[in-house]
């Protein structure tokens, strides 16, 4: 992540988890996307910095598919 605010959702599309912002608001709506293990309810909520835990960003997709993201 290079800039110091982004979108949860294109964070979500960027990382591969989701192929579009329109499937990225389809699984929020249905209450599959999660970061760091909260439920993303706004497809307008913002991540910034104080969100990483020692560098590190947790995206999930459902159960079983994560994705780490580091902040450089």
């Amino acid at each position: 992540m290079q800039s110091v605010e982004c979108r949860v959702i294109d964070l979500f599309v960027q990382s591969g988890l989701t192929e579009s912002n329109g499937e990225a608001k389809k699984l929020m709506t249905s209450g599959s996307l999660f970061c760091n293990e909260v439920k993303v309810e706004d497809p307008q909520q913002m991540i910034s910095k104080k969100d990483f835990a020692n560098g590190i960003l947790l995206l999930r997709k459902g159960k079983k598919v994560f994705k780490v993201v580091k902040m450089k």
